[in-house]
């Protein structure tokens, strides 16, 4: 529904985009681009040893649902960008070749910490508590952030962005668990 509305938006993705170049400084440039080496690819890449740690401790349905939702997550990713052929912000502060609707940054981080948000949930420990009230949503905030400050994308894609992890989330779920279910029959 964002992509089709897309054009409703211009008015927004011109002012949050002139916006974040009017508090760009060269030390928080700097600390924006170290946030953004923790794209689709990284953190896919890092839910294979954490799935790993899963599979040892003999947890393979939530091993098979952290990757399989990283998994699907690119794979959406991929589609969307290819599909609906966004061009980035001319003034971004990065060199991406590729589209830029949705984020893949802040679609990634949301699916990789919803996915240990939804892990830690069946943990009674303090520290799952507290990785959900604080670090999860302060991760999303600042992927969030960072994604606007360099001018990487849109208002439009960043917005849409928590919809499209949500949907990934709430199928991986539903989908490991039935397979899961119909495995252990």
């Amino acid at each position: 529904a964002i992509a089709l509305a897309r054009p409703y938006f211009d008015g927004v993705n011109s002012a949050v985009n002139l916006w974040t170049v009017s508090i760009q400084t060269e030390s928080l440039t700097e600390a924006a681009k170290i946030v953004d080496f923790f794209d689709t690819k990284i953190l896919l890449a890092l839910s294979v040893p954490f799935a790993g740690l899963l599979l040892w401790k003999g947890k393979a349905q939530n091993a098979c649902l952290l990757v399989g939702a990283m998994g699907l997550n690119a794979l959406l990713l991929q589609a969307s960008k290819t599909l609906i052929d966004s061009p980035r912000p001319v003034n971004s502060l990065l060199v991406d070749m590729d589209n830029s609707f949705p984020s893949g940054h802040l679609t990634s981080i949301i699916v990789f910490v919803g996915m240990f948000t939804f892990l830690a949930l069946q943990n009674r420990k303090i520290i799952s508590k507290f990785f959900i009230a604080a670090v999860a949503p302060a991760l999303i905030g600042i992927m969030a952030f960072d994604r606007h400050y360099l001018n990487a994308h849109w208002f439009s894609d960043v917005l849409a962005a928590p919809f499209l992890a949500l949907f990934v989330i709430a199928v991986s779920i539903l989908v490991v668990e039935d397979f899961f279910r119909w495995f252990n029959k």
